[in-house]
């Protein structure tokens, strides 16, 4: 297990995807300044990309740079980069490798300095931009970020190894805290809509739920197997557990089902619209007599926007959606039904279509 301190162990790529200079990656890019390595396991269902670009672009002239390791399959991971823009470095580690070198409990942070040696660790959902900033202002060093071992009693279950998924009510009163690694799988505190969702790889937006079956009630999964297993068969796993305790049978099926279409190109909504990064959150909205409204559905035609678009009573958040070349979009509006569909279609050009789409659908059996 690397401890802060310590050198920073060798990055065994499988891949360069992305190079800010068009070079290899070697051990001594490691050296000369501060070193952000974000551990991320599946680039393709995450937003993650558009905060890795965000943080190369605010740091771009200092003395910095972002390091993004992944675990995608390579054709796949090649295909979505044909198709969106990532800036600074993406490393491909298929095998995990170099997560298990580091000992990362995934998804997680890692700073190295100018010297090579490891600063410290941060859960990926802490403020990694506050911490840059103060390591580079030297108001913070190894004695003020944690240690790699203060995740394990976190992240790493205290559970023997077994074939055995546990499944049960959450054991905290609120939060979520989710982790994986090549040998166990840990999600705490979230409802079964989203971990349907995380399970099967799709976003909750496509999901065909039963009446009734997600009350909100909150669980901890946890599995801890006795050796490593690729992402598809611990997938596998936790799925076949979830149907089983829960009583469920869950399929694939195309549907028509209705898609927010973006029918203008980036830079015309852009020129309209106060395009938003993924930190902004809740506004203090204009006095309404309606209360605020949540939407979720699926889109097209949203790379280059987001994740944030806004409206005159609202926002839109843009999210990847699971499937192939579809978004996900959580509309929050302050305003009533019959007027949001307008706004969208005059303030940010969404339009709605049917189209046959991949649904995730969920049976009790």
């Amino acid at each position: 297990m690397s401890r802060a301190g310590e050198l920073a162990p060798e990055i065994t790529v499988t891949k360069v995807m992305r190079s800010p200079t068009d070079t290899g990656w070697t051990h001594d890019k490691l050296m000369g300044g501060l070193t952000v390595l974000e551990f991320y396991p599946h680039l393709l269902n995450s937003q993650m990309y558009r905060v890795h670009n965000q943080r190369v672009e605010r740091y771009a002239g200092a003395n910095v740079q972002f390091v993004l390791i992944v675990r995608d399959e390579e054709s796949k991971l090649q295909s979505w980069l044909d198709k969106h823009t990532l800036n600074g470095w993406l490393l491909l580690d298929a095998n995990w490798d170099t997560v298990r070198a580091w000992g990362m409990r995934l998804p997680q942070t890692a700073f190295v300095d100018a010297g090579g040696r490891l600063l410290g660790f941060s859960r990926f959902d802490e403020d990694t931009d506050r911490r840059v900033e103060e390591i580079a202002a030297g108001r913070i060093d190894s004695a003020h970020l944690r240690d790699q071992s203060d995740f394990h009693e976190i992240l790493a279950p205290a559970l023997p190894p077994s074939e055995t998924v546990h499944i049960g009510p959450a054991q905290s009163e609120s939060g979520t805290t989710s982790a994986m690694a090549p040998d166990y799988w840990v999600m705490l505190g979230f409802p079964l809509a989203e971990l349907l969702a995380q399970a099967w790889g799709v976003h909750e937006s496509v999901l065909d739920l039963p009446p009734g079956l997600d009350t909100g009630t909150r669980y901890d999964v946890r599995l801890v197997l006795p050796a490593e297993v690729s992402q598809e068969a611990m997938a596998a796993r936790i799925q076949r557990a979830l149907e089983q305790h829960f009583r469920l049978e869950v399929s694939r099926e195309m549907r028509a089902v209705d898609v927010f279409v973006m029918t203008e190109p980036p830079e015309a909504v852009s020129s309209r619209t106060e395009i938003g990064e993924l930190g902004w959150g809740v506004r203090a909205m204009p006095d309404s007599p309606f209360p605020m409204q949540r939407l979720s559905a699926i889109g097209k035609g949203f790379e280059g926007l987001g994740p944030v678009l806004r409206l005159s009573g609202g926002w839109v958040m843009v999210q990847n959606s699971g499937s192939e070349g579809y978004s996900a979009l959580d509309v929050t509006w302050l305003g009533s039904n019959t007027a949001l569909m307008p706004a969208l279609r005059d303030e940010l050009g969404i339009v709605v279509t049917r189209e046959q789409v991949e649904v995730l659908t969920i049976r009790r059996v």
